[in-house]
């Protein structure tokens, strides 16, 4: 390990107090800005003013926002953050423009022959089904500059009144059933929000999720097999010490979740009952043929079924 570089501490000190910032001041002394900080500490030098250093024109700000310019399209222009352009119009002790981004909109959609009115935003929500992102695309402003055209305008943007008409009696019914209102805005293709106000307009109170029935997924389904099942052993080979809850007719071939198609099955035998039916004995196959029968009555026969092809060639 090499021994550390010795810094130049009078050079350093002759180039901050001439405002320059730690990066000039590395380069010139051979070093990295952190150890030009460090040094700057050490030897207890007064912080350097934090406008000065940027050598931003105060007076050319100024006279960008007076133009009018938005904030943030004069930080553009100058090359600085938007929080020198305030600081710079509080120096001169220029106001903040109120409503500045109004007119920039109303620039805006003037170049493309578009007139600032309230019945244009409000055709444009419903145009874009209420969607305040997709109007402001259209309408090639900001997000947040959109939203402040609907504020001035008193435009409702809460959702739901342009959306499609969905059944808020089967909605309600279905989340006292145990349905989220995610899964409810999926169901009838309408956003998350629009399924919660129409519903909390009608006074409905979703259950609390404790309290629910459960739903038809393939856990609750697996949960409620596992529970009514005394026996965990293999129905093959009777383990018990790493059984699974398989499924009797694959769900790849159109198989339900349901307990009815499900038997428990150690790990080796579930693969060879779903990859290697062909590598299955007489004995084992005739462990198996009560579920498959009871499957394929209840599901209907399936491509690679142990009935009756697999069971035929076992016994011959």
């Amino acid at each position: 390990m090499g021994r550390p570089r010795t810094l130049d501490y009078a050079k350093i000190k002759e180039m901050h107090m001439c405002d320059c910032d730690s990066q000039e001041i590395a380069e010139a002394v051979g070093s990295d800005s952190r150890s030009v900080r460090d040094a700057i500490k050490r030897m207890g030098l007064p912080k350097r003013p934090g406008y000065p250093r940027n050598k931003y024109d105060p007076q050319a700000i100024v006279d960008a926002y007076i133009s009018p310019m938005s904030a943030e399209k004069v930080a553009s222009k100058i090359g600085c953050c938007k929080s020198k352009v305030f600081d710079a119009l509080r120096e001169l002790g220029v106001p903040t423009r109120e409503g500045d981004k109004r007119h920039d909109v109303a620039d805006r959609l003037a170049a493309r022959g578009v007139e600032l009115t309230k019945e244009y935003f409000v055709d444009l929500m419903a145009k874009h089904s209420n969607n305040a992102s997709d109007a402001a695309v259209e309408a090639r402003l900001p997000y947040h500059t959109f939203i402040d055209q609907l504020v001035r305008f008193n435009i409702p943007r809460n959702g739901g009144d342009h959306y499609p008409d969905f059944p808020v009696d089967e909605a309600i019914k279905m989340s006292n059933d145990g349905y989220t209102y995610a899964q409810i805005a999926e169901h009838f293709g309408v956003p998350y929000n629009v399924v919660k106000i129409r519903l909390h307009n009608e006074g409905h109170i979703a259950p609390p999720r404790g309290k629910c029935a459960p739903l038809s997924s393939a856990t609750a389904q697996r949960n409620k097999f596992i529970a009514g099942v005394e026996d965990r052993r293999c129905v093959v080979c009777g383990d018990d010490r790493l059984t699974d809850h398989g499924h009797i007719k694959p769900k790849k071939l159109g198989g339900p979740n349901e307990p009815e198609n499900r038997m428990m099955i150690c790990g080796g035998h579930h693969k060879l009952y779903d990859k290697a039916p062909h590598l299955l004995t007489a004995e084992e196959v005739e462990k198996l043929i009560p579920y498959v029968q009871a499957a394929v009555e209840r599901y209907g026969w399936w491509e690679g079924c142990l009935i009756p092809e697999n069971k035929e060639r076992a016994h011959g």
